[in-house]
């Protein structure tokens, strides 16, 4: 939280100041409407400037979960979610499998680190022999675990996939989102799919 008021206090002031310097407008730093090559269907065309922060994160960065101060404080985030999520401590009675440290250590040795550092995706299939209550698991449903990474929040989407039988491979997915500044895990959020 502090983190956010610190980047809107930013924010403010650097639109203070922008607001003070005054140059002429180039076609780039406006909307402006232009009709199109045929007046008689009057096409407007809206031209935009789009305005893209950098990120000065890479797709690697993910490998720093192999810290364990990195990896406890996404596991400290992690039960403090499902605590919310889960008040009355039901999350056992659901289909959903969540991450754990030793599934994270296991595919951070398997992720292939050239492929995601080129395309900024990987997932990895498993058997992780983990079915919901009242189920059995099978070799013939496969889990995976995947990885993507955003470059342009500098964000990451962990999915944990769980197949179990049930007439058919039934999946359910537990969703994580965030990113990792320093060795600290920030912007962390849970969902579920299945």
């Amino acid at each position: 939280m502090r983190h956010l008021i610190i980047i809107s206090a930013v924010f403010v002031l650097l639109s203070c100041l922008d607001n003070q310097k005054k140059p002429s407008p180039i076609a780039s730093d406006r909307l402006e409407l232009t009709p199109g090559p045929d007046k008689n269907l009057k096409e407007e065309h809206l031209e935009t400037k789009t305005d893209i922060t950098a990120c000065d994160k890479t797709a690697l960065d993910f490998l720093k979960l192999a810290n364990k101060n990195i990896q406890t404080d996404f596991f400290h985030q992690l039960d403090s979610i499902r605590k919310v999520q889960y008040p009355q401590n039901d999350q056992d009675k659901a289909i959903f499998v969540d991450l754990t440290p030793a599934l994270l250590d296991r595919f951070l040795r398997d992720l292939n680190k050239s492929e995601f550092s080129k395309t900024g995706k990987f997932k990895k299939e498993y058997y992780f022999g983990i079915a919901p209550p009242k189920y059995t698991d099978s070799k013939e449903c496969k889990d995976a675990i995947s990885i993507t990474f955003d470059k342009k929040t500098c964000s990451f989407l962990l999915v944990i996939y769980n197949e179990f039988p049930e007439e058919w491979c039934q999946e359910s997915s537990v969703i994580y989102g965030f990113k990792i500044n320093g060795n600290r895990i920030s912007d962390f959020g849970r969902n579920e799919a299945g």
